[in-house]
């Protein structure tokens, strides 16, 4: 009888962490991801990819590791791996939520993907490919209406363009039906100048588009510095690594800093 008395008033231990989970999804909706701590925002994200569990621990390993959330998620689906409570899917399933933004921004475009002049190829090609730190090649086959009806990665990582095959190019342009073609790859960690082998590939693309009936409109090369184009033979855009302050654009005299501009966009092209 008094055992039994004693497991009657016996209570539940209380769980510390229960609840955990929404209130910090509330308070990163509330506040917004971007204004809680790296370490905050960091749990929020691992709770999508561990449906249970107490990923606290594992976002401070992640960040202790690799310095910022940015590198957290930029850095090597492998390197994550290699974390304690990480494992391969756990890092692939992370590398993928990282895509979302980028899948998001490129699907709003492709509602109405017209490229009318030179800076709408730039700026698609821009969000595809200036923030990417693995090194990928993609076919944006361009309609008769000059709108964009398909844009495909054709290799990721050790890209060597001379070996696409013209059977590779005639099946892609056939299947999209394609009018004219821009190919675009990125250099990571380096800057936008084209290599002995780009300029080969340019070459035999053109050669290659011109046999199956469709116009290269140009070979686009993303760098941390700027975007170059071969078919104009320059960069076309340059990413400046200075910001330059909202008060000297309004109401400083622009002359100086359009001949900084101007200089630096000599230097890339020389």
């Amino acid at each position: 009888m008094a055992k039994a008395t004693k497991e009657k008033s016996a209570k539940p231990e209380k769980n510390i962490h229960e609840g955990h989970r929404e209130r910090l999804f509330t308070h990163a909706y509330d506040v917004g991801l971007d204004n809680l701590q790296q370490v905050q925002a960091l749990e929020t994200i691992l709770c999508f990819v561990f449906p249970r569990g107490d990923v606290n621990p594992l976002s401070h390993r992640l960040l202790d590791h690799f310095g910022s959330l940015s590198a957290v998620l930029e850095a090597d689906v492998n390197d994550v791996a290699r974390i304690k409570g990480m494992g391969e899917l756990s890092a692939k399933k992370l590398h993928l939520l990282t895509q979302i933004n980028l899948v998001y921004a490129l699907d709003k475009m492709k509602l109405s993907p017209k490229f009318d002049n030179f800076t709408d190829i730039y700026d698609y090609v821009e969000n595809l490919l200036r923030f990417k730190n693995v090194e990928e090649l993609y076919f944006i086959a361009v309609g008769a209406n000059k709108k964009c009806v398909n844009t495909k990665l054709f290799a990721r990582g050790s890209i060597n363009m001379v070996g696409i095959s013209m059977s590779d190019l005639m099946m892609y342009l056939a299947s999209t039906k394609a009018h004219a073609l821009i190919v675009v790859h990125n250099h990571p960690n380096g800057n936008c100048k084209p290599s002995a082998q780009d300029e080969k590939a340019f070459q035999t693309l053109k050669s290659m588009t011109s046999m199956a009936n469709c116009q290269l409109l140009d070979s686009l090369i993303v760098g941390t510095d700027g975007l170059y184009s071969m078919e104009n033979k320059m960069v076309a855009r340059v990413y400046l690594d200075e910001v330059k302050p909202l008060d000297n654009l309004i109401f400083a005299d622009k002359t100086q800093w359009m001949a900084e501009l101007k200089s630096e966009i000599a230097g890339l092209n020389d």
